[in-house]
This record gives C-alpha cells, sequence and structure tokens, in this order.
C-alpha cells in the first residue's frame, strides 16, 4: 500500500502492528523512515534509517535515498558513501537518473578525481550497451592520455550499436594511425567516407587518410582526398601543404 502511494490504508496497518510491539524491527524502521521521507520530515527519515542501519539491515531504496538527502545538504563524502552501498546492494541500475555509478562519477569528476570518474562510467558503461556519449567521453579521456588500445575498444563497442555511424569510424581511423596500424587506419577512413560524414568531419577523415596514403605510397589516392581536403577548407595550411607533397612526390 504505501508503495502505490495509499498512506491511509499503509497507517491503517501499521498502527495495530505497532500496537503488537512490532516498532523494533529493522523493516518497520524501514518503513517508518520512507513514510517520513515521503512527507518530507527528513530528520525522522535520517534516525529511522539509521536504526535500520544499525541493525545490520541493507536496502537499496534507503542508501539511495540517503545519498540524494546528503547530496541536497552538500555532504558529498556520505553522499559517496551512501552511493557505494547502493551500488553494493543493486550494482545493476541501467536508469542513468538512478544510477549509483554515475551519481559517484559525478562526485568523482566534481572532486577533480578524473581516474575515479572513468572507473565509475566504464562500471556502468558495462551494464548499458547504448550509452554512446559516455563512451564518446571514455574515448576522450583514454585519448588524452595516450590510451589509444582502451580508446579503441571503447570506439568498438559504440560501433556494436551503431555500426552505420560514420563519426565512430572516423574516431576509430584516428586511433589506428596513432598505434601505427596505417592500413586499418585507411579502412576505418575510408568506410567513414562511405558511412556519409560531412562538412568538418569529412575534412578529418579525408586529411589524414590523405597523409597514410602518402606514406603508403599510394599518390595517386592521396592527391583525390587530399584536393576535396582543400576544397572543404581552402584556408588550411596542412591539407595544402600535404597536396603539393602528394603531387610533387607523384
Amino acid at each position: 500500500w504505501f508503495k502505490a502511494g495509499k498512506s491511509v490504508d499503509s497507517d491503517e496497518v501499521l498502527k495495530p502492528l505497532l500496537d503488537e510491539g512490532y516498532y523494533e524491527h529493522p523493516l518497520m524502521d524501514l518503513l517508518l523512515g520512507m513514510r517520513a521521507l515521503r512527507g518530507k520530515r527528513i530528520q525522522a527519515a535520517k534516525d529511522a534509517f539509521a536504526k535500520v542501519i544499525a541493525a545490520g539491515h541493507d536496502d537499496h531504496d534507503m542508501y539511495y535515498a540517503l545519498a540524494q538527502i546528503a547530496e541536497q545538504e552538500g555532504d558529498d563524502d556520505t553522499a559517496a558513501a551512501m552511493w557505494q552501498k547502493a551500488a553494493a546492494t543493486n550494482p545493476w541500475v541501467t536508469n542513468p537518473q538512478a544510477s549509483p555509478w554515475l551519481a559517484l562519477a559525478r562526485i568523482a569528476r566534481a572532486a577533480g578525481d578524473q581516474e575515479a570518474w572513468a572507473g565509475y562510467v566504464a562500471r556502468y558503461c558495462g551494464l548499458n550497451d547504448t550509452a554512446l556519449e559516455l563512451r564518446g567521453e571514455l574515448v576522450e579521456y583514454h585519448s588524452a592520455r595516450d590510451e589509444f588500445e582502451a580508446a579503441l575498444a571503447r570506439v568498438d563497442e559504440m560501433l556494436l550499436v551503431a555500426p552505420l555511424d560514420g563519426l565512430h569510424h572516423r574516431r576509430r581511423g584516428d586511433l589506428l594511425a596513432q598505434l601505427g596500424r596505417k592500413e586499418a587506419a585507411v579502412d576505418a577512413y575510408e568506410v567513414a567516407l562511405l558511412a556519409g560524414v560531412q562538412g568538418r568531419e569529412e575534412f578529418k577523415a579525408r586529411l589524414p587518410l590523405g597523409r597514410l596514403l602518402i606514406d603508403l605510397d599510394r599518390k595517386d589516392d592521396a592527391s583525390y582526398h587530399l584536393e576535396r581536403a582543400v576544397q572543404l577548407e581552402p584556408e588550411s595550411k596542412e591539407a595544402r601543404g600535404l597536396l603539393e607533397r602528394a603531387e610533387k612526390d607523384d
């Protein structure tokens, strides 16, 4: 009844239980704490939950509530501890609005702990295959630290969900190039172009593709892509320089 929002009915059931001495049971304290929370009686809720914890009883919803209360009160240390307990009791929450892992990631980022942030986000991504934006953030995190294999693994996960996304293929090309896997990088850039990347993204695919093709002694192909890169961004000195090099070497 309480979970259905029927407060009057739940009160009627609770009264005889309280009269019979069930008040000391941790589940009763848990329910009383939840009722107090619903009534916005925060301190009463915290007091009831403290009894539940002292009795050695775990409950995900209780820890979730205590974490939110602590965050609202600006107590990040307590909030983090409660989110950790919420994660321990139910680590499989995929709703981003309710995930303890993402809550912990938010607190870690606010504290400037990027390594902890990445760890928590990775835990969440392991539960949610469609968390593409977060995976993209992990790609940036690992790339900034020259952890290109880790970044590549995240891009490959993104491609399992969105195999026709040209941006993901372009990023894959960048990472493969960083790893020195030139032929594979060429393939990735070409797939990105086939997928229809446009504008700035097309330029960001054709420019490194042209550079790689020069290195692979495929000058005609390099010239083709670099000519298109110059058309896209005529002011790019790098594109013009590479095109001159391709045509000169040719």
